[in-house]
């Protein structure tokens, strides 16, 4: 889920009260970045808090949608799938569950992406020799199976030889359940 803040500007208990100080209408002021956009709404607080909420049924929804069709990963359930099975110590990735090796090469893509994403690590690809240091087996079954695990849609790779999980490799493991 994409995260956003909203800043509210000085004076907004008095306005949440509908005073100013003054005697006149409260005005509020509401700015919110999302990852690189920024919007702001200002006004009386049924017209802030409409704006808001369409704009963030609008675009977060979207957004979800989007993550889903890039297939980016739910955090949420990587953390679920890979408790127990993963640790992520010191920018390294180790894989401690006992499984087949194409589960456990999954797990460790899997673990880059969240450590990446939690700010843990770096990057979120492994090459085939981070994978093999990783998982503990031989880097030339790492390759072969890799190979796999990209011709059935379970990773992507770029041409630098670097791979990462997608939505399909969390659905696998969800299944799978080792």
């Amino acid at each position: 889920m994409p995260c956003f803040s909203i800043n509210l500007t000085k004076g907004v208990l008095p306005w949440l009260m509908g005073l100013t100080g003054r005697g006149e209408p409260a005005k509020l002021y509401v700015k919110i970045k999302l990852g690189e956009n920024e919007v702001e709404f200002s006004g009386d607080k049924e017209t802030v808090w409409t704006s808001i909420n369409n704009y963030l049924s609008r675009v977060v929804g979207p957004l979800s949608i989007a993550m889903r069709l890039a297939s980016q990963p739910d955090l949420e359930r990587l953390s679920k799938i890979l408790v127990d099975k993963v640790v992520i110590n010191d920018g390294v990735v180790t894989v401690k569950a006992s499984a087949e090796a194409k589960t456990r090469i999954l797990y460790s893509l899997a673990a880059a992406y969240l450590g990446y994403r939690l700010g843990m690590l770096q990057e979120y690809t492994l090459t085939p020799s981070k994978v093999a240091q990783a998982t503990r087996l031989d880097e030339r079954v790492v390759r072969a199976r890799l190979s796999d695990l990209w011709k059935e849609g379970l990773v992507e790779r770029d041409e630098k030889g670097r791979y990462w999980v997608n939505t399909s490799a969390v659905d696998f493991l969800e299944v799978r359940g080792d």
